[in-house]
């Protein structure tokens, strides 16, 4: 297994009503002068770029939720049940001109599996390691001019295939170790000439066995 820093922004959580899947949503504002009419594949000048840094609260602005539905329980070597929706927030006044939301780009999606585990050593202080493992990821790297904008609904299950392997152990706790697990989707997108990167977590993953399998 290899060891992985994640540096992505934690999204806000808002958990569903089914205890074994999560809905992690986060909005995002977007303040640009890309957003104007004709701007938005264009560089801006640098009498532009002073108006941005300078006059950032007149800017156009256009704000869109990013949600993503998560199992809060994994059977090892199912497709982890992942769906990533985008909802464009109609209360916002859009720039004059500007009839259609702005094109929501994806560049990246990555799902990752954290695996804690905790000891208690002999002399009762506690210890243990963190590991990371990438189940599944994918870039998408598209120029704005040609790229088609991100659909509301985006079934990462489907496109992506992520897997626990089999030889994961399922999570359980003893007297002197426990194994608990944490899963991540890593999301990028563009909008605007700008790029989000956000962190979806699910913190407590419930890991089972796949009972059907012949040894399980």
């Amino acid at each position: 297994m290899t060891t992985k820093e994640l540096s992505f922004s934690a999204a806000r959580s808002m958990q569903s009503s089914d205890p074994e899947e999560g809905v992690v949503s986060e909005k995002i504002n977007v303040k640009s002068l890309h957003l104007l009419p004709g701007n938005e594949n264009r560089h801006l000048t640098l009498g532009q770029h002073l108006q941005s840094i300078f006059h950032h609260g007149d800017l156009p602005e256009e704000a869109f939720t990013l949600s993503i539905s998560m199992p809060h329980v994994a059977v090892i070597g199912k497709v982890l049940p992942i769906v990533l929706s985008l909802h464009h927030d109609t209360g916002v006044e859009r720039a004059s001109g500007l009839e259609e939301p702005p094109k929501i780009l994806l560049q990246h999606i990555e799902v990752v599996i954290q695996v804690n585990t905790d000891v208690a050593s002999h002399a009762g202080m506690p210890g243990g390691w963190v590991e990371s493992k990438v189940l599944a990821s994918s870039d998408y790297p598209k120029s704005p001019e040609d790229a088609e904008g991100m659909a509301d609904s985006l079934d990462i299950g489907e496109m992506l295939k992520p897997i626990i392997p089999q030889y994961f152990y399922p999570t359980f706790q003893t007297k002197n170790i426990t194994r608990s697990y944490a899963l991540d989707v890593l999301v990028a997108i563009e909008s605007a000439g700008k790029t989000f990167k956000r962190d979806f977590r699910v913190q407590k993953l419930l890991l089972l066995k796949d009972l059907s399998v012949a040894g399980s």
